[in-house]
Parts: structure tokens; sequence; C-alpha cells
């Protein structure tokens, strides 16, 4: 003669990947016995109680199943919570490029980029490329992280990305392939010229290209 219990989830519906979400389980026996709570979020995570808090790192779709039981019977209520890509701040910029380093290009180009907020910003998952068309992207690996007004220094060895020497972009892109910013140059005047960045936004070619550190401009001889 026992009766299953009754289990309603309520939640976020959206998340970015890494932020937690709270979860809660109503429940009701018709008999009155105890229920306890299983949760399964979809992602191997797994837990119990009435009320559940959840992270995901990955973005995606994911169906939660909260099964509810007395001891005798189960039921079981689904929620799904989509999990969106994390937006990269504005403030991480393009900050200089070596197309035509001196000697080989494959072992002296670079891309840089530059973060000027003051807080850390983990980049994992965020892509490197050049113009649209050019290059396959490079996908920054887990645990890449620029400190706050941090610059760090990309080598064409490490991205595979080959920059053109009569004109090409460098665009920081963030994991759902949404442009965060680019730097755009046209034909290389002379080998070992680097276009930087000024604190304006424009930029301009200097013969000291400054790898990972804070550019410096010195005009190119007539």
């Amino acid at each position: 003669g026992n009766r299953p219990p009754s289990i309603t989830v309520t939640g976020p519906t959206s998340l970015f990947e890494g932020e937690r979400g709270a979860f809660s389980a109503t429940v009701t026996d018709p008999d009155g016995d105890r229920v306890t709570v299983s949760w399964d979020f979809g992602d191997g995570g797994r837990a119990t109680g009435l009320s559940i808090a959840h992270a995901y790192a990955r973005a995606g779709s994911y169906t939660i199943t909260a099964t509810a039981s007395d001891g005798g019977s189960e039921t079981e209520a689904t929620h799904v919570v989509l999990i969106r890509a994390r937006p990269l701040p504005t403030g991480i910029v393009v900050n200089e490029v070596l197309p035509d380093p001196v000697g080989s290009d494959a072992a002296g180009e670079f891309i840089e980029l530059f973060n000027h907020g003051a807080e850390s910003v983990d980049l994992s998952g965020a892509k490197l490329d050049d113009a649209e068309g050019g290059s396959t992207p490079y996908t920054l690996p887990a645990g890449t992280v620029l400190q706050g007004r941090g610059y760090r220094s990309f080598p064409r060895s490490e991205t595979g990305l080959a920059l053109n020497n009569n004109g090409d972009a460098a665009r920081l892109l963030a994991p759902d392939g949404t442009v965060v910013h680019s730097l755009t140059y046209g034909d290389v005047p002379r080998e070992g010229a680097a276009w930087a960045r000024k604190d304006d936004g424009s930029a301009e070619w200097t013969v000291t290209p400054t790898p990972g550190a804070v550019n410096v401009f010195t005009p190119l001889p007539a």
C-alpha cells in the first residue's frame, strides 16, 4: 500500500562556466514517510539533500535528474540548465605582433596580449587567430592566466599562427568565437619591425620588439 513521493525542482536555467548555481527540491509523501533526494547533474557530479549548489566546468546543455525516495518507491524530476562560456573582459587586448623577425619567421614571430585590468584573467579556452580565413585558430590551454596589468607573448612555435608580411591581423577570440580584440597591420616595412599598440589605442611600427613587456617605440631608420 506504499504510495510514491512527489518532487519538483527549481533552479537557474542558465549559468556561466564555473558559476555556482543553487538548486532545490520540494518533496511531499502522501504516507508521511521520510524522503531522501539524490541528484545527478549530468556531468558526472552527484549529491544528496534538498538544496544543492553545483558548478559546471564546460559549456553545454545539461539535464539534472533529482530522485526522491521514501525507501519503497522512487519518483524522478528533471531540470535543464544551459551553461555558457564565460565572456572575456574587454580589457584584454592584442598589444604587439612581430610578423617578420630577423632570421627565421617560424622561430621569431609572436603575438602578445596585455591585461589592462587589475585582476588576473583566466584565458583557458580562448583563441588566438590571424585574419579571417587564414591559419587555424589556436586554443589557449587550461590554466592559461594573464596577470593584472600583465603581458604575455605567444610565439609562432606554440600557436602555429603564420603572420603575413604583406598585411594581416592578430585577433583574440572568446571561447565561443566572438572577437574580443584585434590588431591589424599593413605591409611590414623591414625585418625586425614590430607593430605595437600605444596607450591611446593606435599602433605604430617600432624596431624594438618587446615580447612579454611594455612596448618601446623606436622609430624606423630613414
